[in-house]
């Protein structure tokens, strides 16, 4: 292979690579907003309702423990005039280590 042709495969190589990062910033936008919508349902439950961690058992497809941490993560960023900006840079592992 001569050395016009791995200069191009290398540029292709490096738009994947970027149009990969693109979807995956955007994937965890998506899930940073669910798991938002789920912890300020849940802080509201529990306010309103006086609802305890057991009250959350047996979600399918989350753990309590999953779902008590989405709560965690509202409460922790709803006073934050911010929010807009941050949901956009923080990812969601950056976030739950702060309670670990």
């Amino acid at each position: 292979m001569n050395i016009q042709k791995t200069e191009n495969f290398n540029e292709i190589l490096s738009q994947i690579k970027i149009s990969k990062q693109k979807a995956y910033a955007q994937v965890n936008a998506t899930l940073v907003e669910l798991y938002w919508s789920i912890g300020k349902y849940i802080s509201n439950e529990v306010k309103q309702k006086r609802w305890g961690r057991n009250s959350v058992q047996n979600i399918k497809g989350f753990s309590d423990r999953n779902i008590w941490s989405m709560k965690q993560f509202y409460e922790a960023y709803s006073k934050n005039k911010k929010l807009p900006s941050l949901v956009a840079v923080l990812s969601w592992t950056h976030s739950t280590k702060q309670w670990s």
